[in-house]
């Protein structure tokens, strides 16, 4: 067995986080980050306790409608998703659907829209909105 003294433990995590930071800068600002601009999508501090409650479906279901969800500068494109048992019949029986769906909606992250096969998600708890752009 390796004993790692704490220094030693400090100085490889260190490491390694410098080894895949990222510098970025533009002519007014510059700063470090772990990942490209615009590829992630954010989450609430929240929702990690909220999905450790959900069901199985319905986590299932979650996880399938924050990958399936667009990357848009427009809000309103980006939370919009696509409802139905239909897009997610490879994933789950219909009655586990509806359940998730239904918890999904209790839980607020679905939100519902007057036409049935359209949701919005949430986006105070996760959502794939790009940085707003300022101009001068």
């Amino acid at each position: 067995m390796i004993k790692m003294t704490n220094k030693k433990l400090y100085e490889f995590i260190d490491n390694y986080l410098f080894k895949i930071r990222m510098t970025l800068s533009t002519d007014k600002f510059a700063f470090t980050t772990y990942n490209a601009p615009n590829t992630m999508f954010e989450i609430s501090n929240d929702l990690p306790e909220i999905m450790l409650n959900m069901s199985p479906p319905a986590l299932k279901l979650m996880l399938t409608i924050l990958k399936e969800m667009k990357r848009n500068y427009d809000p309103t494109v980006s939370v919009t998703v696509l409802l139905g048992y239909k897009h997610y019949s490879s994933i789950l029986c219909k009655t586990a659907y509806y359940n998730a769906t239904k918890e999904l909606k209790k839980l607020g992250f679905i939100i519902s829209t007057p036409k049935q096969t359209i949701g919005i998600i949430n986006p105070k708890m996760a959502n794939k909105l790009f940085k707003p752009k300022f101009e001068e």
